[in-house]
């Protein structure tokens, strides 16, 4: 791949992250709109993670997990609860009210979501997925 190649595929990946940024539900409200449900997708499927999962999902280091955490803790989003084997290991879970706003969240999501890849075919989005998701295991930690 050359110079040019590179440049190109980087502003594309930026253009691409505007894209979707700027259409995301209360993404024009709240800047970390992304951010805050994906994490809650993940502690929602990952049926009680612990803080360390959590960092390693997002690919952030843990005092910033840390602060995502407490944040949605305030919010009333999610709870810590102690495991009863272990009191050391705090598992994160979803409030009823974390699990609606999930959910909520993810319907306004598929719905921008459409629109925006609605124009590439079945084999193109599939390629694409593929793509992507080849990308996220190579670089999986």
């Amino acid at each position: 791949m050359n110079k040019i190649q590179l440049r190109e595929l980087s502003s594309l990946f930026f253009s691409m992250k505007q894209i979707l940024r700027s259409q995301l539900p209360d993404q024009k409200v709240d800047p970390n709109a992304w951010l805050r449900y994906e994490t809650m997708r993940h502690i929602r499927d990952a049926h009680g993670p612990t803080m360390h999962d959590v960092a390693r999902y997002l690919r952030i280091k843990a005092p910033s997990a840390t602060s995502q955490i407490a944040h949605l803790a305030r919010a009333g989003l999610i709870v810590r609860k102690d495991e009863k084997a272990d009191k050391r290991v705090v598992r994160i879970f979803l409030t009823a009210r974390g699990k609606r706003e999930v959910e909520q969240y993810e319907s306004r999501s598929v719905v921008m979501m459409r629109a925006t890849f609605s124009r590439l075919d079945d084999r193109e989005l599939r390629s694409l997925v593929k793509i992507l998701r080849h990308l996220q295991d190579v670089h999986r930690t």
